[in-house]
Formats: structure tokens, C-alpha cells, sequence
């Protein structure tokens, strides 16, 4: 006796929809990713702000380095430089390229 799973495949294909989110920046985004910016000064917590949902080279040769490192184990496919040195306070505006903006109409 099979089990039928085609009732469920097209519930799931009716109900599926596009759900947006209002954020300030690029850390309260399900595609941020933050990963420590190395310096000399331990008591320091700046971070490398990264978009796992773009692909690109980043702007300068650390940056890539740091880049294709995280994308080395082959987890991370997509990977875009947002920012670097980024500490807890600053405010980082969400970049113009963004691939989630949605279009104001």
C-alpha cells in the first residue's frame, strides 16, 4: 500500500508566497554573515560584513583573501564583500546593490 504524496505537493505549491522583512542593515538579514576582521589590538571586535546571497571579488586583495577562505570548504557558494571593519556601533547602511531590496512601486 503506497502513500500518496501528491495532495500535499500542490498544497505546498498554493500556499507558497514571497514574506518580506523591514531591516535597518545588513545584520538583521537572513543572508548576513559576519566574520572576524583580524588586527593587532585583542580588545578590538571589528567584523568583515559579508552577503551570502551575491556573488562578486572584493574590493581589495585582504578582503579577498578573507573572501576565499570562508568559501574554501565549499558551504559558502555565494559570498559578496558588504564591509569591513565594522564594530558594533557603527551604522552601515544597506548597500544599493542589495540582491533582496524589493522595488518600491
Amino acid at each position: 500500500m503506497g502513500l500518496n504524496l501528491t495532495p500535499y505537493i500542490l498544497m505546498i505549491i498554493i500556499f507558497k508566497m514571497k514574506i518580506g522583512i523591514d531591516i535597518k542593515n545588513c545584520s538583521e538579514c537572513p543572508h548576513h554573515l559576519a566574520t572576524p576582521y583580524p588586527t593587532s589590538d585583542s580588545f578590538e571586535r571589528a567584523e568583515y560584513w559579508w552577503c551570502k546571497a551575491d556573488n562578486e571579488v572584493a574590493p581589495n586583495l585582504d578582503a579577498e583573501k578573507q573572501r576565499l577562505s570562508l568559501k574554501e570548504n565549499g558551504i559558502l557558494l555565494n559570498l559578496k564583500y558588504i564591509a569591513g571593519y565594522v564594530e558594533w556601533h557603527d551604522e552601515t547602511p544597506i548597500p544599493a546593490w542589495c540582491p533582496c531590496k524589493i522595488k518600491k512601486k
